[in-house]
């Protein structure tokens, strides 16, 4: 029976644990989206709800890149092309160890990020 290393286990409970924090926030994102509806009108709401759901999405991509850099072996991927397969699923990804792919995923992390900031900064002048 083949003994598990420490690393390998502490690599199996990363990934578990951004496998399970990967869809909550996505759902956490989406679900104040769904109260829109509700606002009727109220700009101020609305862009609370806006600032909350792009904060969240934000937080959604930087779990899904740990879980995917977690779920793909780096010595493997690293010289791979910057689209590979995804490992669960169908579909392709962007490759997380690419040096492109890595700028790719921090830049869509960043943009999120400075969107809030932005709208933050434009709710206080309002």
């Amino acid at each position: 029976m083949k003994k598990m290393t420490t690393s390998t286990a502490t690599d199996k409970q990363k990934e578990k644990r951004y496998r399970l924090l990967t869809p909550i926030t996505l759902l956490l994102a989406l679900l104040p989206i769904a109260a829109i509806p509700l606002v009727n009108g109220n700009a101020r709401l609305l862009k609370l709800i806006s600032l909350v759901s792009l904060t969240l999405m934000a937080l959604f991509l930087y779990f899904n890149l740990k879980w995917m850099q977690s779920a793909y072996e780096k010595a493997q991927y690293q010289h791979a092309p910057i689209l590979v397969l995804r490992k669960k699923g169908f579909g392709i990804t962007v490759n997380p160890f690419h040096p492109l792919g890595k700028i790719i995923w921090y830049g869509l992390i960043i943009a999120l990020i400075l969107l809030v900031i932005r709208m933050r900064m434009g709710s206080e002048h309002s």
